[in-house]
């Protein structure tokens, strides 16, 4: 009965995470032409160069002596797609 319980557990998580991966898709291939509210929008042809971070240090307040980052260096080229993966509480949201 144990792998029973198992089994039907796994099987939710698949069902869970096929429903939010159709839901990124839809985000992704969604098109937002949606002004922002007292921002400049910069035109895409003037969005040139990398992202890069260079020995980033970084720990919560509540945790100062457990760095989440210790000299995070990390560069994204210019036209290209990163995506952070790790697991929870490792600093994807933190690094975004």
């Amino acid at each position: 009965m144990v792998y029973l319980s198992q089994l039907l557990c796994t099987d939710n998580n698949v069902v869970k995470g096929v429903g939010a991966s159709t839901r990124v898709l839809e985000l992704l291939n969604e098109n937002d032409d949606s002004p922002l509210l007292g921002k400049k929008i910069i035109p895409p042809d003037r969005l040139k160069g990398n992202i890069t971070f260079k020995n980033i240090q970084f720990a919560y307040p509540s945790r100062p002596t457990t760095p989440l980052f210790d000299d995070l260096t990390l560069t994204i080229k210019a036209g290209t797609h990163a995506a952070i993966c790790g697991q929870s509480g490792v600093g994807k949201s933190t690094l975004a």
